[in-house]
């Protein structure tokens, strides 16, 4: 690992040299700037030629994981040395599998301006003899990108690195993804920030005529035919917003000449890329699975297909469907987020705007990159939506939750149980998780199976203020704290334990009416014990089983007795005590984190 990567190298190296005890406490958790020099240590320490300090350091590293109140530092600090680029491959595999157990970053921390000199460091490495280099290249990249302004130079340069012929083809073809995401990133930033080149109808003319000739000759100097390279230059030119209608009319004017040659095709492709353009998405079971490329006011009918889909205008808002297969015809339809399939509870469509040549290539280019990430993009855009408008969210729209994602589901949960009120569902309708409960409760329904730590603030605070509707005939189920005893179980956040000590004593009914049903307490402190390695029957807590409890993987528990209430709260007791000793004991923490194979639960 290079030096200048962490903080304290020096120091690290020192220590490096001496065999390190086992039983070393590790780095002091109740002062995060000591904290944080320890743990630059000891990630420096992973990569030693010493077997014994390697291994030292990883136990260290792992034990600060088991502590709470870590999750947050450790995970912003080992995201921050995967885009380092010296760093070996054996130090990335350990990060990534313990990035595994930490929260996911939601906010991407702002990225400072990149002078040129370090995007064209970086750059080189993408060619590096050493894969994990190479690897941290990339990371690197990806980073820088997230700052709109880096995205126009790094586009230049990876063009001219991707047509140098110096480059190996194999090169090239690894780099598709990061290029991808590059010109993502470029086309959808603010034009008016891109330093271009004024471009003469000379030059617009010569490549054109490249775009026509019949032959395929190679440029001198270069792997790209030369309709090829014409191609991908007006491609570029045509992201210009203000040059599109001039080169527009110069590709217009050669097309009579074109006609009945090989370089027809091409150009009508170039001409119809500047014409006013929509997509159609399809999405099943969170997965992208079709799509429809429109052109605005013209109607198109398919193989099969009874009616023409035709859609006569479109804005970044709405888009008016005049004829289609599966929409309604003379409907206006949202854009640009989720919504409700008409016949299919685990489909949705998303209607994107293409009005210009600038986005409809962004999008040829979005289209191909990761479909959980462009899920979760649509996720906020739609939930956002909601929130900002205040949607009394119908039937159809909160069965839609289950097919969007879980922590954007989770974020948008704890805020909008205060901007509407809850309200019940028609009583006529499909049984529903929990029978036919209320707009919020089918909201904590969705929570209970698939909700993550981003839902509890709000959540909590929902419950505290008594913003849910009462359970009723039809809904039996206090979903609410189902909904956080759930995540607590599947994702607890830092201040857990805390809360399930909190409400122990709770002798509340978790299904209404049902007198030897499970209780909110006993419930808790079952779950609890287990996180601290403890049989709940060891404490009098009585097992009860029921269906929705399995389905959510959450264990229905009855005090035997008042005794077992005081009993548990004793043992707390003690643990506290044994905590603020200093003797933390044995903590289960990381144990207790999900890991990638428990799948998710999902109801219908």
């Amino acid at each position: 690992m290079a030096k200048g990567i962490f903080a304290h190298v020096v120091l690290a190296a020192a220590f490096a040299g001496a065999e390190p005890a086992v039983a070393d406490p590790p780095p002091s958790t109740s002062n995060s700037a000591e904290l944080d020099v320890g743990l630059d240590q000891l990630l420096e320490q992973l990569d030693s030629d010493r077997f014994s300090v390697r291994e030292h350091a990883t136990a260290q590293i792992e034990q600060l994981l088991r502590q709470p109140g870590t999750d947050q530092l450790l995970a912003a600090k080992f995201r921050r040395v995967q885009r380092e680029t010296h760093v070996s491959f054996e130090v990335r595999a350990r990060l990534k599998r313990w990035l595994r157990h930490l929260p996911v970053e939601t906010v991407t921390p702002a990225v400072p301006e990149a002078n040129l000199d370090e995007l064209e460091r970086v750059i080189s490495h993408l060619d590096d003899d050493s894969y994990a280099i190479r690897i941290g290249a990339v990371k690197r990249l990806q980073w820088l990108l997230s700052n709109p302004k880096h995205a126009y130079p790094i586009v230049v340069r990876l063009k001219a690195f991707r047509n140098d012929p110096a480059t190996p083809w194999h090169v090239v073809q690894r780099l598709e993804p990061v290029w991808r995401q590059a010109r993502v990133a470029w086309l959808t930033s603010d034009p008016t920030t891109w330093d271009l080149a004024a471009v003469d109808d000379a030059q617009i003319d010569h490549w054109i005529d490249l775009l026509l000739k019949p032959e395929l000759l190679p440029i001198e100097g270069s792997r790209w035919l030369s309709h090829e390279m014409a191609a991908e230059q007006l491609h570029d030119l045509l992201a210009n917003d203000a040059d599109v209608p001039r080169i527009k009319q110069r590709l217009e004017a050669r097309l009579p000449s074109a006609l009945g040659t090989a370089g027809e095709s091409r150009l009508r492709k170039l001409i119809d890329l500047t014409r006013p353009a929509m997509v159609a998405e399809y999405w099943q079971e969170r997965r992208h699975l079709g799509e429809q490329h429109l052109l605005v006011d013209v109607p198109c009918q398919g193989p099969g297909a009874y009616r023409p889909s035709h859609f006569d205008r479109i804005d970044d808002q709405w888009a008016h469907c005049v004829s289609g297969n599966t929409l309604n015809s003379d409907e206006d339809y949202p854009v640009h987020v989720a919504f409700a399939h008409p016949f299919q509870e685990d489909a949705f469509f998303h209607l994107i705007n293409l009005p210009n040549p600038r986005r409809r290539m962004a999008y040829d280019d979005y289209v191909k990159l990761d479909e959980t990430k462009r899920l979760a993009d649509i996720s906020r855009r739609t939930l956002d939506r909601y929130l900002h408008e205040k949607t009394k969210l119908d039937e159809d729209q909160l069965v839609l939750l289950d097919q969007l994602d879980d922590r954007e589901v989770s974020r948008f949960a704890g805020q909008y149980f205060f901007l509407v009120d809850d309200e019940e569902l028609p009583s006529s309708g499909r049984q529903r998780v929990g029978g036919r409960p209320s707009r919020f409760g089918m909201i904590c329904a969705q929570l209970a199976q698939t909700g993550t730590r981003e839902a509890i603030p709000g959540l909590l605070k929902a419950i505290e203020q008594q913003r849910f509707l009462p359970p009723e005939v039809m809904a039996e189920y206090r979903l609410p704290w189902l909904a956080a005893l759930s995540i607590a179980r599947r994702n607890p956040w830092e201040s857990v334990d805390a809360w399930l000590a909190e409400i122990l004593e709770r002798r509340d009914l978790l299904i209404d009416g049902e007198e030897d049903g499970p209780e909110l307490g006993a419930t808790a402190a079952a779950l609890l014990l287990r996180r601290r390695g403890k049989d709940p029957a060891t404490y009098q807590l009585e097992a009860v089983s029921d269906y929705l409890f399995r389905q959510i993987h959450v264990e229905g528990y009855r005090y035997a007795n008042t005794g077992a209430v005081q009993r548990v709260h004793r043992w707390w007791k003690t643990e506290l005590a044994r905590e603020s000793s200093g003797n933390k004991g044995q903590h289960y923490l990381t144990s207790q984190r999900p890991t990638p194979q428990e799948p998710a639960t999902t109801l219908r």
